[in-house]
């Protein structure tokens, strides 16, 4: 299990904790803007993901090849010139 996944999951616990405390304790602090689920860590795991490894691209075109040993373009036609 990711720490992104756990840090979701123990920011989720505590939000309800805070919210149920301030409900049944009058004048409980509501910390609940510290305690938000932090959807970063899944954008920043995307992004970390995308530029993880790239995809051979065409040099004719510039769209990416959708597998690496291929000798023609999918999209243009074009030969890449690889034997």
């Amino acid at each position: 299990m990711n720490w992104s996944y756990i840090l979701f999951i123990l920011s989720i616990v505590i939000t309800i904790i805070c919210i149920v405390l301030f409900i049944v304790i009058p004048g409980f602090p509501l910390f609940i803007l510290f305690f938000l689920p932090p959807i970063f860590c899944w954008s920043q795991k995307q992004q970390a993901e995308s530029t993880s490894y790239s995809l051979p691209r065409c040099p004719v075109c510039g769209k990416f090849l959708l597998e690496p040993n291929e000798k023609y373009c999918p999209h243009c036609g074009e030969p890449l010139g690889r034997d």
